[in-house]
């Protein structure tokens, strides 16, 4: 369970073709979780316009949308509905941390969805991360949260 609710996790991606978009369909119910899939998502995440041309026929007129503004351009050219750009690759590399743009939009989603405190995810950072990475994790997760 995460912060008192059942939860359950499915990641999609092609193991043999390094590069490819990857999927983690994430759920978090108040009650039993008796089907593990996504139909119609309230958020989506996009660090990658391959990956959002790919998977991206399950969003809805409610889905909110979080979009990695330097690796997904134009995009509101292609979308009406709700969605909040950022652009987590530079403010990842601007705190030397090329690979923790993921990390930064987490940040921001906690913020903006509300869902799961930022404490929660930065004790499973600690618990859950190589020694190494923990203090750049928590910097990238803190500041995706500060904006």
């Amino acid at each position: 369970t995460v912060n008192d609710m059942n939860a359950t996790q499915v990641s999609k991606y092609g193991s043999t073709h390094p590069g490819t978009p990857v999927r983690t369909e994430i759920i978090l119910s108040d009650n039993p979780i008796k089907f593990a899939f996504l139909q119609k998502p309230d958020f989506f995440i996009i660090m990658s316009y391959l990956g959002f041309n790919r998977f991206s026929k399950s969003i809805v007129e409610k889905t909110k949308i979080f979009i990695d503004s330097d690796r997904v351009r134009d995009f509101n050219d292609n979308y009406q509905g709700e969605y909040i750009s950022l652009p987590a690759t530079t403010i990842a590399k601007e705190m030397d941390n090329r690979l923790g743009a993921n990390i930064v939009m987490l940040g921001k989603f906690l913020k903006t969805s509300n869902i799961i405190p930022l404490k929660v995810v930065e004790e499973a950072i600690i618990q859950n991360t190589p020694d190494q990475f923990i203090e750049k994790n928590l910097e990238a997760i803190r500041k995706g949260y500060s904006i």
